[in-house]
């Protein structure tokens, strides 16, 4: 792989949740969405928060995916 970052969207209240592609939460790594930018990743968070109005809680932060 390049030297270029991926963006994974982690819960800053549980680090073992991530966000997929479609907007939802798993605890599995290997299903969650790998950004090729932040602002993508930017975009998942929002759509989470749209879809759940952050009612269980979970808020999530861009972060550089080290594999």
């Amino acid at each position: 792989m390049d030297n270029k970052n991926l963006y994974i969207c982690i819960s800053n209240e549980n680090p073992d949740y991530y966000l997929t592609f479609n907007s939802e939460v798993t605890d599995d790594i290997n299903q969650a969405a790998k950004c090729v930018n932040k602002i993508t990743a930017k975009y998942i968070i929002e759509d989470y928060k749209k879809e759940h109005n952050s009612k269980d809680g979970l808020f999530f932060i861009p972060e550089v995916y080290l594999d």
